[in-house]
């Protein structure tokens, strides 16, 4: 059944424009959907009636009730209009049944319309009210009423729909406030400021902003009790507006306008009398007095017909009713009361199920209010009820209880004096998990705080309340965490007790719930043969290994493919994954490492199983196929051979083992190897068939060592600390001798140091370990008599609890998280930043420290990362902005602008280092605001970025020379030189996101910690490793200029893609001399020696690799050093003639040009056209530029070259030696021996009076090819000596 209802009659003209659709395109898609609605079997209902019930009419309705107060209500506007002129906050408090709602809708009218201001003051309003309706509490209600709000009084309005998200909103919020520009001034009314909640029904109070601009004022009310007052009045600009109970002028006035509603008049003489006699007349009794309020009730809301009916069932109900179940009864007795004679009861479920008739929400809440005002809060929970509601099966276990039963059972038992039962609730892991869940630690935590006097005589209620304490932060997150965490208690607590007991029963088990921590959807789980692992796969390829005891994640790891569709566990301890790209990986699950990787589909791989002796894989696919593989060894296979008969094939293993294999019968036979010289069995290969004994239970290997976890060195000597076994001593002056161990100590070593405690010692004497027990030991060094050390004596044992350690000291005024510190460089000062938009400046050199400077809203996203400048701070952001800031001033001097986030930073002199969401590095100048370079570092985004730190203390860093690492996560580290745009080395290691790097002072060293849960040490050196493909010796760019051809003297050659790999190929034992590109993607390649080949590009566009496949072979009588097609393949000779390579007969000569043969040195050979090209050439220092054209194969090349010499002074001849050159137009870009790139750009084309160096790059070695891109100029590609290539662009 659907409803269309049709409301828009009721709304008032003013809010018809909040109910139309946001945009045309969700106009029209909301008319499709109700087309297709009514073309379907679904039976419609159109033009529902409804009628309008929203903000307006409640405040409305508000405001007709407001009498009397008209003084109050002028100087609260004349107060509102004080506090807009800077910028303020008013706060409007008072008791319960003050006034506080009413009086607030009066204020908005009358600020909108200024009737009650002496100076006609009239301004803009936005009002809010908490008590329109049951969700109006939403923290995010109000926001989107107040963005929508301030949306409206834009200029242009926006047509985007508003944000759902509470961080969206809130931004917005903010941002939309700072950027209104006011024609009028602005007020801000929000009633119930204190009921405010989030979505887990926690008082919010994050909304209200630290600092309102000029023209805006926030209006709150509040009661007076609340803890929000007492916070607010301690802000700095807040002025406090007091209600108080009514005088008795406004009393009266308020009695005589209720009895004019009703057509009655009271005189002014007779009034305190008629009160006296009203007040005498009211009933004595308690139970009456009920009755009296309740008939009052009725006669108030005399046109809901049903309402009487409705308390009735409240009465009568015995732990009486949610507010929800209320509201539902109430109008069920509405549509049974206006039924004429007797229903039947399926009449009446139907009518509770779908009421023709439903109670504007306003309303409704307005007698909700009566009732509890009526009640009293402190007296509307029974507590035997509630204890009923909390625990309705008896057992103790709060699975099933509600919330709002759970939230209000420990205050009813204090208020009953009940702490006997209070302590056993206090001290039950099922009730802790019951709040947890519900989202209520926050109020129990502060119950047990009322309850703390009592509380030092139960060690069971302080071991629940320590356990809440330290998984807090956790818990609050992630409730469903809670029976893990309770799990890796230690096992003799409480918390660990109950856990293992509450796994260990029997039926429904709330221990199989755990909450996803994955960084992506998982799509796929399999748990081990033996049950003790479970992995899961996800979309972007993780591998997640998680204890199914303890339900924590043991380790990850990271496929090369396109996400995990299905995953099974196979002999030996791998594991078979299959891919969406249709590949399967094979696993070594104890190495953390990939053993195999098969090309098993051409599409996505929806399925996969074994067979029963787990050797044998089959998978299904979307390319319509189903395959079974046989799974590859557990080791490398080195050599495989046939029998005489080719009935049998044996295969070697590195292991030693040797498979035989019946592929006819597809077994595998016994068979026992013997060693001639040894004279024993070496192996057995064992029978699929041979029947055996299955062991009891899995042994122990023999040879199984502890694992190595830290190691300290003194000298010749080395400890080490191991899993489980204790500390061992071991000499290195004659290889690794053990000399001693700890013999009992059977605790996991996890750190060790040697301490030098005077610093006249040539050696440490102390060495301390840190165990798993949580105990720090001290040994020192015993040495025999003469004087040779023999082993360690422990002198201490101490254990630490880290729970009793506080911080030194907490810096509190950032409202969101802090994400970025640096100190000052004298160390006085610590910049902040936070996901509130906000910088802060922290004096750390008084104590306590105290807040300096604060700039809120200092970015319009997150801040990413801050550094310290001498003239300057430097902060960057999510919102792709890098911002330069005077502390004293507390103004942004000057901001640099990226298209992507801007995820850390660093700084040197002028010079300033941004990573990015892209994974790009880029370098800027930030005195001029001009990017220096942009260095595509990672494929991922890049976390963090700063300088290697200069270890030799008497030399300054060169800021051409510096040093910079950066972190991503593609988990590898990068170490670059940016203004050489030279990287320098890759570390390799973590198998997930790097988040940090800290270079260590002093060492060339650095720390990473990774969200693979690791932290690692690496040792770091700027020189850059040798190249084991040898120099570049080629490079050539395709036509379209989206593809790369690189060319090393060892024979390899490279096909790049958007500066990735995409193809390889070992070409020749030779070293590659030039490559140039054909059509139909062809390529020929030249060598050191008399051939040419020619090559094809075979793409497989699944994964967007080539394959090179060898199409023809050219035979030379020499060697050519450059090639170039013109509608035929032209080749350079190493003496420097120029021919048809494709022509090797008789009248070859016709096809040859001899003038440059052994006086000019060729440099490069750049196409000008489909016929025609430029040459490049050195001859005496200077450059020769000449221009080829040939016709086609059937033409001669005589009278096809024309030359001219570009003029070059003496001075620049003596440089440094030409070594390749490339030209576009009137640019001709040239490098030498030295690695250095210069051009010169003339109109005439025939002058080279001056160099002009390209940028500040220089090469790590002789500049050997340039090359520009055909389609972009503006890019170049440079090969040098030590085999690296660089991609280069400039702005003209």
């Amino acid at each position: 059944m659907c409803y269309f209802r049709d409301q828009t009659s009721t709304i008032p003209v003013a809010w018809r424009s909040d109910f139309v659709a946001e945009s045309k395109e969700a106009e029209s898609k909301m008319a499709s959907l109700k087309k297709r609605i009514r073309q379907s079997e679904v039976k419609v209902t159109e033009n529902y009636s409804c009628e309008w019930g929203g903000v307006e009419v409640h405040q409305g309705a508000l405001q007709r009730q407001f009498f009397g107060r008209g003084k109050l209500l002028m100087a609260a506007g004349e107060m509102v209009e004080q506090a807009q002129i800077k910028g303020g906050l008013l706060v409007v408090e008072g008791g319960p049944g003050e006034g506080k709602t009413v009086f607030m809708a009066a204020l908005a009218d009358s600020l909108r319309t200024g009737v009650n201001s002496r100076k006609n003051f009239a301004c803009d309003v936005i009002s809010y009210s908490t008590a329109a309706s049951q969700s109006a509490r939403s923290v995010e209600n109000l926001l989107r009423c107040l963005v929508q709000g301030l949306r409206k009084m834009k200029d242009t309005e926006e047509e985007t729909p508003l944000p759902h998200s509470y961080r969206d909103l809130l931004s917005e919020f903010a941002s939309n406030l700072s950027d209104m520009k006011k024609k009028k001034p602005l007020v801000l009314l929000v009633d119930g400021a204190d009921l405010v909640q989030d979505d887990r029904g926690q008082l919010s109070s994050e909304w209200i902003p630290q600092q309102l601009p000029q023209g805006v004022c926030l209006v709150v009310s509040i009661t007076t009790k609340a803890a929000l007052l007492q916070t607010l009045a301690k802000k700095r600009g807040t002025v406090l507006f007091s209600l108080g109970q009514l005088t008795m002028p406004d009393r009266k006035e308020i009695v005589r306008k209720g009895l004019d509603s009703f057509g009655k008049k009271l005189s002014d003489s007779a009034f305190n009398n008629q009160l006296t006699e009203g007040l005498q007349y009211l009933p004595q009794s308690l139970g009456a007095l009920v009755q009296y309020s309740l008939d009052r009730l009725c006669s108030q809301h005399r046109c809901m017909l049903g309402l009487r009916w409705a308390l009735a069932a409240l009465t009568v109900s015995p732990t009486g009713l949610r507010e929800r179940d209320l509201y539902s009864l109430l109008n069920t007795c509405n549509d049974l009361s206006s039924q004429d004679g007797k229903v039947t009861w399926q009449e009446v479920l139907h009518l509770s199920r779908k009421p023709k008739g439903r109670v504007p929400m306003a309303n409704f809440t307005l007698i909700v209010q009566s009732l509890q005002g009526l009640i009293g809060p402190s007296h509307c929970y029974d507590t035997d009820d509630l204890l009923a509601l909390t625990n309705p099966e008896g057992s103790d276990s709060f699975l099933h209880c509600e919330a709002h039963s759970v939230l209000h059972l420990p205050a009813c038992l204090i208020q009953s004096d009940q702490l006997e039962a209070l302590h056993s609730l206090l001290s039950n892991y099922y009730f802790l998990y019951a709040n947890v869940r519900h989202g209520l630690m926050h109020h129990l935590l502060e119950t047990y705080s009322l309850y703390g006097e009592h509380a030092s005589r139960y060690c069971m209620m302080n071991d629940c309340r320590s356990f809440l304490q330290r998984h807090g932060c956790l818990l609050s997150s992630w409730p469903a965490l809670f029976v893990q965490q309770a799990l890796n208690e230690p096992s003799y607590s409480s918390a660990h007790t109950w856990a293992q007991g509450l796994m260990g029963k029997g039926g429904a088990r709330v221990v199989d719930e755990l909450v996803s921590t994955f960084s992506s959807e998982p799509t796929c789980v399999v748990v081990s043969p033996d049950a003790e692992l479970m992995v899961v796969g996800t979309g972007k390829g993780t591998l997640h290994f998680i204890n199914t005891q303890t339900g924590q994640e043991v380790k990850s790891l990271v496929s090369s493919c396109d996400g995990i569709s299905s995953c099974v566990f196979l002999l030996d301890g791998r594991l078979a994954t299959t891919s969406f790209d249709g590949r399967i990986e094979i696993w070594d699950i104890g190495n953390g490492c990939r053993t195999a990787l098969i090309e098993g589909h051409t599409n996505v791989i929806t399925a996969s199983d074994l067979t029963a002796d787990r050797k044998h894989l089959a998978t299904v696919s979307l390319d319509f196929m189903l395959k079974v593989a046989a799974l590859p060894s557990s080791s490398p296979l080195n050599c495989v051979t046939f029998d005489p008969e080719g009935h049998l094939l044996a295969a070697g293993c590195w292991d030693g083992n040797v498979i035989m294999w019946n592929w006819l019968q597809n077994e595998t036979l016994t068979l026992q190897l013997w060693s001639g010289g040894l004279g024993r069995s070496v192996a057995a290969l064992k029978s699929d068939k041979c029947e055996q004994e299955p062991p009891l239970k899995k042994m122990k290997s023999a040879c199984s060592q502890p694992a190595a976890l830290c190691v300290a060195v003194n000298g010749d000597f080395a400890a080490v600390g191991y899993h489980g076994d204790g500390i061992k001593l071991f000499s290195l002056e004659s290889g690794v001798e053990r000399i001693w161990d700890s013999g009992s100590l059977d605790v996991s070593v996890l750190c060790l140091l040697w301490v030098v405690l005077d610093s006249e010692q040539t050696q440490p004497e102390l060495l301390l370990s840190g165990g798993s027990d949580k105990r720090v030991r001290v040994w020192k060094r015993k040495l025999t008599e003469e004087g040779l050390l023999e082993g360690l004596e422990m002198l201490s044992n101490l254990t630490f609890d880290w729970s009793d350690f506080e911080p030194y000291e907490v810096l509190r005024g950032h409202i969101g998280g802090v994400t970025c510190l640096a100190f000052s460089p004298d160390g006085g000062q610590l910049l902040s930043g936070g996901k509130d938009q906000a910088l802060m400046v922290w004096d750390v050199s008084s104590t306590p420290a105290v807040l300096s400077k604060s700039l809120p809203h200092s970015h319009k996203d997150w801040i990413t990362g801050c550094v310290w400048t001498p003239d300057c701070v430097i902060s960057t952001s999510n919102d792709g902005r890098l911002c330069l800031w005077d502390l004293q001033a507390g103004q942004c001097l000057r901001e640099i602008s990226w298209k992507n986030p801007l995820t850390s930073v660093c700084c040197l002199g002028r010079y300033v280092m941004a990573g990015c969401s892209e994974g790009a590095l880029h370098v800027w100048n930030w005195e001029t605001s001009t990017e220096i370079c942009h260095i595509a570092a990672h494929k991922q985004q890049i976390h963090h970025c700063s300088l290697l730190p200069n270890t030799d203390k008497n030399k300054e860093i060169n800021p051409e020379e510096m040093t910079v690492l950066t972190a991503s996560d593609d988990g590898t580290v990068q170490l670059w030189k940016p203004l050489q745009v030279e990287h320098i080395s890759t570390f390799q290691g973590h198998s997930g996101a790097i988040c940090g790097v800290v270079p260590k002072e002093g060492h060339p060293e650095f720390l990473t910690v990774s969200k693979d849960c690791s932290l690692r040490c690496w040792k770091w050196t700027t020189e850059s490793p040798p190249c084991q493909r040898g120099p570049v010796s080629a490079v050539c760019f395709s036509q379209s200029g989206d593809l790369i051809f690189a060319g090393y003297e060892s024979g390899f050659l490279e096909v790049w893609q958007h500066n990735t790999v995409v193809g390889h190929k070992q070409t020749s034992e030779s070293p590659i001399r030039a490559i140039c590109f054909m059509p139909d993607g062809q390529f020929a390649v030249s060598y050191l020696k008399p051939a040419v080949d020619v090559w094809k590009l075979v793409w497989n566009q699944q994964h967007s690799t080539a394959s090179l496949l060898k199409v023809t072979t050219h035979t030379v009588k020499d060697l050519v050093v450059r090639l170039h097609y013109c509608t035929i393949l032209i080749g350079v000779s190493e003496t420097g003639s120029i021919f048809d390579v494709t022509k090797s007969g008789s009248d070859s000569w016709q096809h040859t040009i001899s003038r440059f043969e052994n006086s000019v040195r060729f440099l490069g050979m750049i196409r000008n056209d489909e016929k025609s090209m430029w040459l490049v050439g050195e001859e005496d220092g200077g450059v020769q530029v000449g221009f080829f054209f040939a016709m086609g194969p059937q033409y001669t090349f005589y009278q096809s070259l024309g030359t001219v010499d570009l003029f070059t002074d003496e001075e620049e001849k003596k440089g440094c030696l030409i070594t390749a050159g490339t030209l576009d137009k009137d640019l001709v870009v040239c490098g030498d021996i030295k690695g250095n790139m210069w051009f010169n750009q003339t109109s005439e084309g025939s002058s080279w009076s001056s160099r002009k160096p390209v940028g500040m790059f220089v090469c790590g070695g002789p500049v050997l090819h340039l090359e520009l891109n055909p389609e972009k100029p503006t890019e170049m590609v440079c090969g040098d000596g030590q085999g690296k290539l660089y991609f280069l662009s400039w702005k003209e």
